[in-house]
């Protein structure tokens, strides 16, 4: 339901602003028809039955194809709700090729990030780890040993009701805690669903939407930076990374919930947590 101006501020945000980037975007055909469509990708995505995916999925796949080709491996892809479905189908769909590009460039970078996904973290970020050649490549190629975290990385903020579908909770590639979740995702997010991001709720950010508005987390901006697990890259300041609980209270929303949450901590704006 987002329209073309609200994709392109949730590609700037959710890859740091990059100067080079192609947007993938699926246009609404209305409530109805899109649930349609992502209930038989969420279909065939649920039961594994790949033959399922709508042309939608198939063509993101095609695309994401072309593009590892392209670079030869260094990709980093972003995606949002049900694009996130799509991208896993089509991915999934273009496994072997796009894994043989990438594995046989010993120096590729093929990150992904999906933010407010109804895709399970485990199911992506295992999908993910094969293309990239298994954890102990990913751990020598990436030069740390946070294995799949080096990769990809499911962001959910506090409060998104759609990624619960997933079995996702809040913070980074988090499945703990369904049942804390979920209830707060239908006392905070359900009633803001459709209301957009931060942008289009300055004058009252208590009603801006758990599921609009995301911050980069992995594979950011021109030089490809990827910060911890708890932190996002900010384009705008020096050291390009905050902490995430700082966005869940400016969009507020409460932190305590997700696995990025630092008890011990004071924001930017000097209020202690």
């Amino acid at each position: 339901m987002n329209s073309v101006a609200e994709a392109l501020q949730n590609q700037r945000e959710q890859q740091g602003n990059p100067s080079i980037a192609l947007l993938n975007y699926n246009q609404t055909h209305g409530i109805v028809g899109d649930l349609i469509e992502v209930g038989q990708d969420k279909l065939a995505v649920t039961t594994n039955m790949t033959q399922l995916a709508t042309g939608g999925a198939r063509q993101s796949g095609e695309i994401k194809t072309q593009l590892t080709k392209l670079t030869n491996g260094n990709l980093n892809s972003a995606a949002h709700s049900a694009g996130t479905v799509q991208d896993y189908l089509g991915t999934k769909l273009n496994q072997d090729e796009i894994g043989s590009i990438v594995q046989n460039n010993p120096n590729a970078k093929f990150t992904t990030q999906y933010d407010g996904s109804p895709v399970s973290s485990d199911a992506a970020g295992e999908l993910f780890v094969e293309i990239n050649g298994g954890i102990e490549t990913i751990n020598t190629n990436y030069k740390n040993d946070l294995g799949v975290l080096n990769i990809f990385k499911s962001s959910v903020n506090p409060g998104d009701l759609v990624a619960i579908l997933g079995g996702n909770t809040a913070g980074i590639n988090n499945q703990k805690d369904f049942w804390k979740n979920l209830g707060y995702d239908l006392t905070r997010g359900l009633p803001t669903l459709f209301n957009g991001g931060l942008e289009a709720n300055l004058d009252n950010p208590d009603k801006t939407s758990s599921h609009s508005g995301y911050k980069c987390v992995i594979g950011c901006g021109d030089e490809g930076v990827t910060s911890k697990k708890d932190f996002y890259y900010d384009p705008t300041v020096t050291n390009q990374q905050t902490l995430l609980q700082d966005f869940y209270l400016k969009i507020h929303t409460d932190p305590s919930i997700s696995n990025v949450y630092h008890l011990e901590t004071t924001t930017k704006e000097g209020d202690e947590l």
